[in-house]
Order: C-alpha cells, then sequence, then structure tokens
C-alpha cells in the first residue's frame, strides 16, 4: 500500500453515564436509515467548521457493517486489526466503534469524547463508511471507518542557503548534575454516576499505527 499513515489510537473503553447490560446473540439486519443519520450528523460537524464533508464509499459501508455484526453477536465493541486491510487505496485510516439505544446518543458520545470527535473532524479524510446493526436485545452497534484517497502528494522544497562568513565556535558544554523530583500525583476522584443511559466508545485514532505489522504504539 505505498506509504500509508496508519493509526490505531489507544485502545478507549470509554463509558458515558451507567450500565446498560449488551446482550448477544444474533445480530438483525443494517439500518440504512440510521447509518444515513450518522453521516448527515458527521457532515454537519464538518461543515459547521468550515471541513469539507465526507462522502460514503460502499466497500466502507461493506467492512463497517461485517465489524459491527461481530460486535453485536458477542455484545461487545472491539477493533479488528484486519478491518483497515479489507479496503484498499487510503492514505490515512481512521475508526470508531460504539454501542448505545440510539444514533444521537452515541453521536453524542462521541463527539463529547476528544479522541473519538478527532477522528470525526479529521481534515484529510474525505470518504466515510458507517455499519449500523441493532442486536438481539435492541443494543445498537456502529462502527464508522473515515479514509483519506485520492489526495495529491504534498510538494517537498529544498532550500540551499549560501554563508558568507564563517560560524563562530560553539560554546563549550557544561554539564550541571542535577536531580529534580517529580510531583506526587494528584488524587483520583471518581466521578458518580447515573442510571440512565450507557454508551460505550472505542476509538482509532489517525496517526498511531505500523502498517507493516498493524501495532498499537504504545501498546
Amino acid at each position: 500500500m505505498g506509504k500509508k499513515r496508519f493509526a490505531w489510537g489507544l485502545f478507549i473503553g470509554l463509558i458515558c453515564a451507567a450500565t446498560l447490560a449488551a446482550g448477544t446473540g444474533v445480530a438483525s439486519a443494517s439500518t440504512a436509515t440510521d447509518e444515513s443519520q450518522f453521516v448527515s450528523k458527521i457532515n454537519h460537524e464538518r461543515s459547521s467548521r468550515g471541513l469539507r464533508t465526507l462522502s460514503v464509499r460502499s466497500d466502507l459501508v461493506s467492512a463497517a457493517r461485517k465489524h459491527s455484526v461481530a460486535m453485536a453477536n458477542k455484545g461487545e465493541i472491539w477493533h479488528d486489526p484486519h478491518t483497515p486491510y479489507t479496503v484498499s487505496g487510503w492514505t490515512t485510516y481512521g475508526e470508531n466503534v460504539g454501542m448505545g439505544p440510539d444514533v444521537d446518543s452515541l453521536h453524542t458520545a462521541f463527539m463529547n469524547s476528544k479522541e473519538h470527535r478527532d477522528n470525526i473532524l479529521y481534515p484529510s479524510f474525505n470518504q466515510i463508511g458507517v455499519g449500523v446493526v441493532i442486536g438481539s436485545d435492541g443494543t445498537m452497534y456502529v462502527t464508522e471507518i473515515f479514509v483519506e484517497r485520492g489526495s495529491a502528494p504534498k510538494p517537498v522544497v529544498h532550500t540551499v542557503t549560501k554563508r558568507t562568513t564563517q560560524a563562530p565556535a560553539p560554546e563549550p558544554i557544561k554539564r550541571v548534575a542535577a536531580h529534580v523530583q517529580a510531583p506526587k500525583p494528584a488524587p483520583v476522584v471518581a466521578e458518580p454516576q447515573t442510571v440512565e443511559l450507557l454508551v460505550r466508545l472505542v476509538g482509532l485514532g489517525a496517526d498511531e499505527v505500523d502498517p507493516a505489522t498493524g501495532d498499537a504504539a504504545g501498546l
């Protein structure tokens, strides 16, 4: 795939609000209307900030639906490292996955999470595929795949500077022993949970995975 940028963001499990049991079982068919709603909301977020909107591509939709079916059947969300390789021609890839009760709740949760919002608003992305599947218990599972395709390569410019005077000799390096004590970490304060709504998200960012190995940076 040439010099491609491929980024597994840190696997972020984000729980917004409280718990809602995610059932297992065979997932129902993809919901095209819900998928269109996700795309409309994403493009509204982008256009309102002066970013180009994303065009839907069928191969990205197919890959997204396939992964959402797998998640719904297990009642869990995760990133499959093989999914990016089921589509071709991208130079940058990003992915959001989530589970929750409906489109509005999930989109709001994505936008409230920096990692997921960064994918939605990443300037270089120009194509998208969204796959929505409703689990056997009514829980919605969604996969959002973002890619950059067909962008012209950025020009590389080399500049040569002529020197007419000799540069002064560098000052000698002075080595000073220093001991710095790291500050004590601030105490962690647990935020209270409510019992109204659960949305779990996992984000895949745009600049953190080695395309040759699929290894996530920092993992």
